[in-house]
This record gives structure tokens, sequence and C-alpha cells, in this order.
């Protein structure tokens, strides 16, 4: 069955949205995990088999001037 734009742009809009708010979801959860790991005093984390790790990345910066 193929849909009608209108459908089609509804049934994009509301995946858009809901991906939105799983994304703020997730960004809460992170806070939520970092506080409950550092009150822990712990980094890793295994749940169902699964590893979940805080992990600082570093990411270097470079002047093309000085370059």
């Amino acid at each position: 069955m193929t849909l009608s734009v209108e459908q089609a742009t509804r049934l994009y809009l509301t995946a858009k949205e809901a991906s939105a708010q799983a994304e703020q979801a997730k960004k809460e959860a992170e806070t939520e995990l970092r506080k409950a790991l550092a009150s822990a005093g712990i980094s890793v984390s295994v749940v169902d088999g699964v590893q979940v790790a805080i992990v600082e990345g570093e990411r270097k910066s470079y002047d093309a001037d000085k370059l």
C-alpha cells in the first residue's frame, strides 16, 4: 500500500518527534547513569550481559595558521 503525500509527511513528522523525544530521554538517562556510577565510585556497569562504560573522549584541536 502506498501512502499519500500527506500520510507520508505525517508519518515522517511523527517519527521525527519520537526521535527527538528519545534523544532527550537518552541524554537524561546518561546524566543519571553518570551520577550513579560516580556515587558508586565505578566507571563500568554490566546489565543483562551488556557492559556500559563512561569514557571521556579527547578531541584534538589544531591551529591551521601555526601548522
